[in-house]
């Protein structure tokens, strides 16, 4: 992962980016959505390691990487499904 202090992400606001070479290989071990379209799984990727760094309460989740509570439910759905742990041992 990389920081970045990305343009509109608010002045003196950095972003954990997950580079390109470390998305290739995490986005193949995502599940396929089922009736959701359009979220942006490298972005709640990057919200979640945002929360892991800061240690921030959810509703204190920037709005740039989207609805806390949307963030903070998939987090939770895929916590409960063991999706996540996975992840952090790969």
């Amino acid at each position: 992962m990389v920081p970045f202090a990305g343009e509109g992400w608010g002045e003196g606001m950095s972003r954990m980016v997950i580079d390109d070479e470390i998305w290739s290989r995490l986005e193949k071990l995502l599940p396929q959505p089922k009736g959701r379209h359009g979220e942006d799984d490298r972005l709640f990727m990057e919200a979640i390691c945002w929360m892991l760094r800061t240690g921030a309460a959810w509703r204190d989740l920037p709005p740039d990487y989207g609805n806390w509570k949307s963030v903070y439910n998939r987090y939770n759905n895929w916590s409960k499904k063991v999706i996540l742990p996975q992840y952090w041992e790969n």
